[in-house]
């Protein structure tokens, strides 16, 4: 069996192939580049240099969180893209869980620290057992609670800088911090415990679990979902753009089915002055060359977006966001889907056509790589306007 195993829920990126028992491959970087700028070049690295196409991967883990809101939301776009394109299931596998996994057979007690007063507690000696759970709490409270368990005990994560000298001052057990190649994330130990998951093999340890492209959600740190449903609720009802737009962006991007036509075609009338009817939008549905994504929130569909793919060339014909919701976000995780799926369907290279007027979609397109190489002129209608004509030489 093959998992393959990405990381992103901090600074580090972490791509790794585990074989059965065998570290295929890993790349792994600890550095101040974005995540959608390193983590499917990465990915294409170690494919190529090990002569394997993706489609001979089993599962796709990946680290669910906590961690950063950004890198968890690049990862996970990037793993529900390839689980969409190449129709393998999903890991989810807690982030702490897998970075305690990089000290497995430890004796006493390890204890993974992120910068975010995260942290949670394990005897690593019969496998992984769970000591302490996930928690928020003072470096002085934590200190305390590890003298109670009178055991030596191991730190690593990007915690342990800030609070090293503070645990040198207050911990009366015997203790140590990870060296370098065990005291960050990596995508090993992530599919390593998907590995356990997908071979009935984990024992008594239930952190991770299999789930689909559809439903992965990674667990951000933010207030608890029903916290965040109970305010919600009180600013207006869903949909209605009253209080969601305040909200943090919770949803999640899926392949686009039938019933989300009537959602899609009322966005067209609203963001495109040419908008294309439900009708072309169903019978786009069918099309194997394009596909239609969208971004569903707490049941609503704020935005969707459409690729076409021949050969290996790829042209983005459309992405839209609800008015209400836009600067949230939601174009970035609609792009870095279409971006996934692209490079899984074979295309090298991505054009799009934009407005010459729409400043801030040529700006996130710019992000993404994408770079001006043509104009049509007098393109668009109602208003009449040019068009920018972007590329992207290597999605």
């Amino acid at each position: 069996m093959r998992i393959l195993g990405i990381e992103s829920s901090s600074l580090v990126a972490s791509v790794a192939l585990v074989t059965d028992d065998i570290l295929t491959a890993e790349y792994t970087v600890d550095f101040k580049k974005t995540h959608s700028q390193t983590l499917l070049p990465m990915l294409d690295e170690i494919m190529n240099m090990l002569g394997l196409e993706m489609d001979t991967v089993d599962a796709i883990a990946v680290a669910g969180g906590p961690g950063s809101f950004t890198g968890l939301r690049i990862g996970a776009a990037t793993a529900k893209g390839l689980g969409l394109a190449l129709d393998k299931p999903l890991i989810h596998v807690p982030t702490v869980d897998a970075m305690a996994w990089n000290l497995w057979g430890a004796a006493g007690l390890v204890c993974p620290i992120m910068d975010a007063k995260r942290r949670q507690v394990y005897r690593m000696e019969n496998g992984i057992q769970v000591i302490k759970k996930q928690c928020a709490m003072d470096a002085g409270e934590l200190a305390a609670e590890l003298n109670g368990l009178g055991l030596p005990v191991i730190f690593l994560g990007d915690g342990v800088p800030v609070y090293r000298e503070l645990f040198e001052e207050l911990l009366t057990v015997p203790f140590r911090f990870a060296p370098a190649q065990m005291n960050r994330q990596r995508g090993t130990c992530v599919a390593a415990l998907g590995m356990l998951v997908m071979t009935e093999t984990a024992g008594g340890y239930d952190g991770a679990f299999v789930v689909s492209s559809d439903e992965f959600t990674p667990d951000y740190l933010r207030k608890p979902q029903a916290e965040r449903e109970r305010g919600a609720a009180s600013r207006g009802p869903v949909g209605s753009g009253k209080g969601m737009a305040k909200m943090e962006r919770t949803g999640a991007v899926r392949p686009m089915r039938a019933e989300d036509l009537e959602s899609v075609a009322r966005l067209e009338q609203t963001c495109f002055s040419e908008s294309w009817s439900e009708n072309l939008l169903r019978s786009g549905l069918d099309n194997r060359l394009d596909s239609y994504l969208v971004y569903e929130e707490l049941g609503a569909v704020l935005g969707y977006c459409v690729l076409r793919t021949l050969a290996d060339e790829g042209e983005i014909q459309r992405i839209a966001v609800d008015p209400a919701f836009r600067r949230q976000g939601i174009a970035r995780k609609l792009m870095e889907s279409m971006a996934a799926v692209a490079r899984m369907k074979g295309a090298r290279e991505v054009a799009l056509e934009v407005r010459e007027s729409n400043v801030s979609a040529r700006k996130l397109y710019e992000s993404y790589g994408f770079r001006q190489e043509a104009v049509r002129r007098d393109y668009y209608r109602n208003p009449a306007e040019d068009a920018i004509i972007m590329w992207n030489r290597r999605i």
